[in-house]
């Protein structure tokens, strides 16, 4: 049957290919705080919902000339230069994984063809759709960005971040290095 399991109701299910070795490195462990613990079970426990309710985000309006691939690579070093955002957690929740390279996901829309009540019905929406983002604590990223393009010198930049590795505090700082 290579790959396949039958069960006693004789369903057939394949296996799923699985590389443990895919994906970033494992750079080193280190022990979560007691809160991380607390905010891992409360999402363990209370599903996706719970994940959601811990989605730090701020959003910023960008005027003037920007350089998109400049803000790209500031997000990445952003990410590679603080170790939280380019963490993941381990299935009991009990270490925090460093990896060794993971960048942020970002995303980019270009809305500057809508109308002005449009793009602030799409600019709504985006912000509740991210509210409603589900960071995969156990693979990370817990780090995402999204750019939309309201007009040739006008950006709304949206960076969200789960409070397991960041805090409102942290995001201060954050947003003074980026």
């Amino acid at each position: 049957m290579n790959g396949m399991v039958k069960n006693a109701t004789n369903l057939v299910f394949t296996a799923v290919d699985y590389d443990p070795f895919a994906g970033p490195e494992l750079v080193r462990l280190v022990p979560t705080t007691e809160p991380q613990r607390e905010i891992w079970t409360a999402c363990a426990l209370g599903g996706d919902d719970a994940n959601r309710a811990y989605n730090e985000s701020v959003s910023l309006r960008l005027t003037g000339e920007l350089n998109r691939p400049a803000l790209t690579r500031a997000l990445h070093t952003l990410a590679g230069r603080h170790e939280a955002l380019h963490s993941a957690f381990s299935a009991d929740g009990r270490q925090l994984c460093i990896l060794s390279d993971m960048p942020p996901a970002f995303t980019y829309e270009d809305v500057s063809a809508y109308s002005s009540t449009d793009q602030a019905l799409h600019v709504a929406q985006y912000l509740r759709q991210d509210a409603l983002h589900i960071f995969p604590l156990t693979q990370g990223p817990l780090f995402k960005a999204g750019l939309l393009k309201l007009g040739p010198a006008l950006h709304q930049l949206v960076l969200t971040v789960h409070h397991i590795v960041c805090d409102g505090w942290s995001l201060g700082v954050l947003m003074q290095d980026l």
